[in-house]
């Protein structure tokens, strides 16, 4: 036997694996806590995960676990960092004052898409204006789903006082503020409460992004749609630091190809094809009154929540700084466009 011969059976021996057999695949728990039929999965999160375990050559098992049965959207943070899952999804507005610098992107009218924000959000983080709030993961996407829009029972929304005195359900902070802002009365619930809130007469009206429409049935409860784009909400999908690094390089070379601003455009574009494809939804049946506000009006909301904007970047640590940065990366990808 030679020296060659008699090194891999030792290795062979050492891994405990018979010559010729390759090492089972890591698996990777990922963690999403929405229903499988949701089409960020479908659009988004299964294909990457496909193309990921593809590229590692089959050292890598990356596996989606849906619902709430590894972590919820509460939890899912806390879940990665432990190391209870490897991999997760979640809403970075659940965890208040987490991400400040991030929400800069939800500030409202500095975007006009889905992708625009999570490309530039993305950007910031690699260029490290955002790289302190994410010390504790290593970030896979940065992305954002729309947030924007109304929706009411028995009366069309075309001015801001149109606004004057409706009641809204409203799912975040955020959204609330800039209802009342707009002279609407914000009641926080949840977004499984909105439905029956509306069919109730609790509330008039909701401010709810388009995606959310068919998915809590809210197009059977109400009958006008005011479509504007203003604001998007933050999200995430994070991997633990430790368990990345554990991986074998060529299972990490697969992640890094797909991971970072490929992956946080793809989960952006799929949040524009979700805006569209839940307003296309609502429109398909009959008895429903769309309407978009004129240059004239859009002029009036910027000038309402431009110091929304500006009370953010005083408040907000380097505020000022993250906020130039993004409004850079914003004309720059618009730029790429043409």
């Amino acid at each position: 036997m030679t020296i060659r011969s008699m090194a891999a059976l030792a290795a062979a021996f050492v891994v405990g694996l018979p010559l010729g057999v390759r090492a089972e695949p890591a698996m990777l728990k990922y963690a999403f806590p929405a229903p499988p039929a949701s089409l960020l999965n479908i659009w988004a999160m299964t294909p990457f995960a496909e193309d990921v375990n593809k590229a590692s050559d089959g050292t890598l098992d990356l596996k989606l676990f849906f619902g709430p049965s590894l972590a919820t959207f509460g939890n899912v943070y806390d879940r990665v960092t432990s190391g209870v899952i490897e991999v997760g999804f979640g809403m970075s507005g659940q965890f208040g004052g987490q991400f400040v610098k991030s929400e800069v992107a939800s500030l409202p009218f500095l975007s006009e898409s889905c992708y625009e924000a999570s490309v530039a959000t993305w950007r910031l983080y690699e260029k490290g204006v955002l790289a302190q709030e994410y010390e504790r993961v290593k970030p896979l996407g940065l992305f954002h789903l729309t947030s924007s829009s109304f929706h009411t029972t028995n009366k069309p929304l075309k001015t801001m006082e149109d606004f004057k005195g409706v009641k809204f359900g409203v799912t975040s902070r955020t959204s609330g503020q800039y209802v009342e802002m707009l002279g609407g009365v914000a009641i926080a619930m949840q977004p499984s409460e909105v439905y029956q809130a509306l069919q109730r007469g609790l509330v008039g009206g909701t401010a709810l992004g388009w995606p959310a429409v068919p998915t809590f049935k809210i197009e059977e409860v109400t009958k006008y749609h005011l479509d504007v784009f203003y604001t998007v909400n933050p999200a995430f999908v994070f991997m633990n630091k430790d368990a990345y690094a554990r991986l074998p390089e060529k299972a990490r070379a697969a992640i890094d190809r797909y991971a970072g601003e490929p992956y946080s455009a793809r989960l952006g574009k799929a949040g524009d094809r979700m805006d569209e494809n839940g307003r296309e939804q609502t429109r398909a049946q009959a008895g429903h009154a769309f309407t978009t506000i004129d240059a004239a009006e859009l002029e009036r909301w910027k000038k309402l929540f431009a110091p929304v904007i500006d009370e953010w970047a005083k408040a907000t640590p380097d505020g000022e700084k993250v906020l130039a940065a993004y409004r850079t990366e914003i004309a720059k990808i618009r730029a790429e466009k043409k």
